[in-house]
């Protein structure tokens, strides 16, 4: 058995041992493969008893939008019970307005467990075009996200394919991780928003944020504080400083965009460890060597992080990255961080 086989099967333990409910397939497909596995998917209609059915499909946009068009059909009973179209709705929403902390969670309410929700982040949209059955379009409107996130619009997705309903959630949410680690490649530009509210704040604040040791912190929905960080040179995301965590923690997702991007070798892996959480409770993890962490003009080589078991765990760095600053401030007025000290 030659190293590159080894190294595939050691991949597939990972996922096997992280992802419980995926399918090893599934995780291998490209952008268009999994849109093809999402048309199968939704291609199945309902019970016939109902006076209408749909399905939807699935596709991309030039401008990295996902687009989901839903196909309604009304029972003609004139013409033995055979489908007529009624009327088609196109969605268009780009991927990286897309809330992956919030979509494609499993709902918690059994009646609801045939059903996926696409929501949109807080300054996202999405346009909606819908057509009559002669192809003509009779509206065309932009859902809003909106305040609350208790009350924010979504697509609501429907399947009859209940046994695979995790899959088809997982499969969307790998499309977005894959076309959000090289959004450029899909027509996506990412850009800071020009209408973002912005804080006065005071000369001297300014200053101090000018400074290369001061980097932005974003509040997140739970009014904790995070921070932009770039992982290997090719994924940007957001993290939560915990001084409770040991070392550098990620979800599975995250570390399959790694690993898809080559940027994670078979050197890289590092024994597994187990964890005890503050509830008392333990679990083990994988584990590997990230080659490099910017955060802000700082850049940190060589650091151990763990693959979390469970797709909705929070991004932490622990104390293996704070060990390398002198001391850490946070202005909280500001929402700045301010590393007082260079790095050894």
């Amino acid at each position: 058995m030659n190293t590159s086989t080894k190294f595939s099967r050691s991949i597939i333990l990972v996922f096997l041992m992280t992802f419980h409910n995926l399918t090893i397939n599934s995780q291998d497909l490209t952008v268009n493969q999994t849109i093809d596995y999402l048309n199968k998917k939704f291609r199945e209609f309902p019970n016939q008893w109902l006076n209408y059915v749909s399905y939807y499909s699935f596709s991309l946009s030039s401008k990295g939008e996902m687009k989901i068009t839903k196909n309604v059909y009304i029972q003609n009973v004139v013409d033995q019970g055979n489908n007529v179209l009624s009327e088609s709705i196109v969605y268009l929403i780009a991927i990286n307005r897309i809330d992956l902390n919030e979509s494609f969670i499993p709902s918690k309410d059994k009646s609801f467990d045939n059903a996926i929700n696409i929501y949109p982040k807080m300054n996202g949209s999405i346009l909606q075009e819908s057509y009559n059955n002669k192809g003509v379009l009779v509206e065309k409107k932009t859902i809003p996200a909106q305040t609350s996130q208790y009350y924010r619009n979504s697509i609501a997705l429907n399947t009859t394919d209940i046994g695979n309903i995790q899959n088809i959630r997982n499969a969307l949410h790998h499309i977005c991780s894959i076309i959000l680690s090289k959004p450029e490649d899909y027509g996506i530009t990412i850009e800071a928003d020009p209408f973002e509210k912005v804080t006065s704040i005071s000369k001297a604040n300014t200053e101090t944020e000018n400074k290369s040791n001061s980097i932005r912190l974003i509040k997140n929905k739970s009014g904790l504080y995070e921070i932009p960080i770039l992982l290997n040179d090719v994924l940007k995301i957001n993290f939560i400083f915990d001084s409770g965590a040991s070392e550098v923690s990620i979800s599975p997702d995250v570390a399959l965009t790694l690993i898809r991007t080559g940027t994670i070798g078979e050197n890289d892996w590092l024994p597994s460890q187990t964890y005890q959480f503050a509830d008392g409770s333990t679990a083990k993890s994988k584990r590997f060597l990230l080659r490099k962490l910017v955060l802000g003009n700082f850049e940190i080589s060589n650091i151990e992080v763990s693959i979390s078991n469970s797709i909705e765990a929070p991004m932490l760095i622990g104390q293996n990255v704070m060990q390398k600053f002198g001391t850490i401030t946070i202005d909280n007025e500001n929402q700045l961080l301010i590393i007082n000290k260079k790095m050894n």
